[in-house]
């Protein structure tokens, strides 16, 4: 066992990483394709793959690395549906995992705790929430920006050259997030050194802005930087005016989770409280980090949301746990010897249920999944999924056999149209916040343009997303409705 044991830790970096390679492979072929946001981010990076420029031609409202970053992948290994879930579930959630683990070991933390943690909360961050996408990419590198600075001495001036380039990346990811954390990191800095070190701040910041103005510079230069700013800015007023949602529960989990991040930073600056000047320093880090990240919940309060907002809130609770309550309790000879036997035990079933579900749905694969060529290989579709699709694609083959274009104006646009290899621009996700700064109105006078076209929304309004209400109530009452198919009511504009 003790050898065992010390061939674990020598080598604990690599064996904790392929461990998250293949817990975060246990979900790849789990869920089945249906229209959510994971058929909507797939759709704009095959989309691209195909062609289409980000903004120009897709309403993608966030900042692009997590797209562009897609395209490469799908571009070199296939663009297909199960190359897209290594990119958006096992590098992501590995990388995330890893960089929590990276974490608890800078901050001291018994490298066995350091493997029981991250374990546990790669097993509840699945159950939660399987996909983040480009939130993900920018809670992955907020992470990094904490493990550097936990990493990297004061004192070294390139430190804060950095940070500002990781804040650049951050910024990519998603525009909203780089605001909550570079006020985390401010808030971090003016409590520790004050006024006295405000020019690594400053450099932090420069480093960053000259990294925007560069970045800025390419959109204009490649005449997409109208678009951006259309898609990443335009439409924010219009998300958060008619996208505020959720439940109770998440919008009370926040508060309270703003007031324990208040009391830690309270407890951090308190002399009072026994704790070592590098145990308030981690502290702080994390709750001022944790107190702002919690706003990437807003406007939409639901699990997922809340869970993603709430990633640097569990790490500093199970540091400030281990710090406070299980080092007291748990660093005995006898509970040692329990914890790395329950580890071992955790892993082998883990291991092994991972190898029997991920054999399963291997199996059936083969029976519910699209061939090798089509964007939905990897992916189960379902028998009456699969008959819906074909359904639809019949009825579109047969109107334009007639002379007549067809549009589906509706989140399920793209179950349709990634097989047709088509775009439809703003029509494929008419939701509020994706149509830019000229909104409802702006896709109102697109559907006015349409001529000798079959017009195809939900006959039952949707209650889940946020499909514009004002649109579709345009075409209720300006065309007339010439029948049903599947979930789809018919209109058409002459």
């Amino acid at each position: 066992m003790e050898k065992l044991k010390r061939k674990i830790l020598k080598h604990d970096n690599i064996i904790m990483f392929f461990l998250m390679l293949l817990l975060s492979s246990s979900f790849l072929l789990a869920v089945p394709l249906d229209a959510n946001d994971e058929l909507w981010n797939f759709s704009n990076i095959y989309k691209m793959v195909n062609g289409y420029q980000i903004y120009e031609d897709l309403n993608v409202i966030v900042t692009p690395l997590f797209f562009l970053i897609g395209k490469i992948i799908l571009e070199l290994f296939g663009a297909n549906y199960l190359v897209f879930r290594i990119y958006g579930v096992v590098i992501l959630n590995t990388g995330i995992s890893y960089l929590i683990y990276q974490i608890f070991k800078k901050l001291k933390m018994k490298t066995i705790h350091a493997m029981f943690f991250t374990i546990f909360f790669m097993i509840v961050q699945m159950m939660v929430l399987l996909n983040g996408f480009y939130n993900y990419l920018a809670i992955l590198f907020v992470l990094l920006g904490i493990f550097l600075e936990l990493k990297i001495n004061d004192n070294k001036k390139y430190k804060s050259i950095i940070q500002g380039v990781i804040t650049f990346a951050i910024f990519l990811s998603k525009q909203n997030v780089v605001v909550l954390y570079l006020l985390g990191r401010i808030l971090y800095f003016l409590i520790k050194y004050g006024k006295k070190d405000a020019k690594k701040i400053f450099l932090e910041l420069t480093t960053s802005a000259i990294c925007l103005i560069l970045f800025l510079m390419s959109l204009y230069i490649t005449n997409n930087l109208p678009a951006f700013l259309d898609y990443t800015v335009g439409g924010l007023n219009e998300f958060s005016k008619n996208n505020i949602f959720g439940s109770i529960s998440g919008l009370i989990t926040i508060i309270a989770e703003v007031g324990i991040s208040i009391f830690m930073i309270w407890m951090a600056k308190n002399k009072k409280i026994p704790l070592k000047e590098q145990e308030r320093n981690h502290i702080l880090l994390l709750a001022s980090i944790s107190l702002f990240m919690l706003g990437i919940s807003y406007p939409i309060f639901n699990t997922a949301h809340v869970f993603m907002g709430s990633v640097i809130f569990i790490v500093m609770m199970i540091y400030i746990l281990d710090l406070l309550v299980f080092k007291p309790l748990l660093y005995t000879e006898k509970m040692n010897k329990i914890k790395e036997w329950l580890l071992i035990v955790s892993v082998v079933m883990l291991l092994g249920s991972n190898l029997w579900y991920n054999m399963y749905q291997i199996k059936r694969l083969e029976e519910y999944s699209y061939g090798l060529g089509s964007p939905y290989y990897g992916v189960l579709v379902e028998e009456e999924k699969r008959k819906e699709i074909d359904e639809i694609l019949q009825y579109i083959e047969q109107e334009e056999q007639a002379g007549r274009n067809v549009k589906i104006i509706s989140y399920y646009a793209n179950l349709y149209m990634n097989l047709l290899g088509r775009n439809n621009g703003e029509m494929d996700l008419p939701f509020y916040g994706n149509l830019g700064k000229d909104g409802e109105d702006g896709l109102i006078e697109q559907i006015k343009q349409l001529k000798n076209t079959k017009i195809l929304i939900l006959t039952q309004e949707d209650e889940n997303y946020q499909e514009s209400k004002k649109v579709m109530n345009y075409i209720k009452e300006n065309y007339p409705k010439e029948g049903e198919i599947r979930q789809f009511s018919i209109y058409y504009a002459e």
